[in-house]
């Protein structure tokens, strides 16, 4: 995830200059990641919103490259650790979650931004075929993350069998039994007589 994020936040960043143009006009980009998920790299942070900076390590109060900035926000740290949040964050925050409530309802009276997504939120649900296309990608990314955990438990189940398969060879060169083999690693005689 960090990797894929750097890399949408460069090509974002390279993407402001066209061909011939100097690179002072390059503007400070702002990477914002939401999961709903703990990153296991964060773990030591209780905050549910950290703010990323490219920093020297000896002087991280000097700031030379002031271009890049990533936010990452954790929405389950949210809900666990019951943390307070700057009002407009927390509005933000609460419309990712439950879009419909009386708070982001409230928010929106004071934040345009945040008004224009309601609205754009309520158009897309109200829309028959943009509903469809949202239940689509919503079905595409479930679907994928449901391959990945799948492809990744039946890779784990290969190779379990192939360090299995390794280790029955091993006892074969050692002059083991069939019948112990079969014993030690679960495996019918008749497999283990094939390797």
């Amino acid at each position: 995830m960090q990797a894929r994020l750097l890399y949408y936040w460069s090509r974002i960043y390279g993407a402001q200059l066209k061909e011939g143009e100097d690179y002072n006009m390059l503007k400070k980009t702002i990477a914002i990641l939401i999961v709903n998920y703990e990153m296991p790299e964060l773990e030591e942070f209780k905050d549910s919103h950290t703010k990323w900076e490219l920093l020297e390590k000896r002087k991280p109060n000097v700031i030379v490259f002031k271009n890049i900035e990533i936010h990452i926000l954790e929405i389950p740290k949210l809900i666990k650790y019951n943390q307070e949040t700057e009002e407009r964050l927390g509005n933000w925050i609460e419309f990712l979650i439950k879009p419909e409530s009386e708070r982001v309802k409230m928010g929106a009276k004071k934040d345009k931004n945040l008004k224009e997504a309601v609205e754009k939120l309520e158009v897309i649900s109200g829309d028959e075929k943009m509903r469809r296309i949202a239940e689509l990608r919503l079905k595409y990314i479930l679907d994928k993350n449901t391959n990945i955990r799948t492809a990744r438990e039946q890779g784990i189940e290969q190779g379990i069998e192939q360090g299995i398969n390794i280790v029955a060879k091993k006892l074969l060169k050692l002059n083991i039994p069939i019948e112990q083999i079969s014993e030690v690693t679960g495996l019918s005689k008749e497999k283990i007589e094939k390797l």
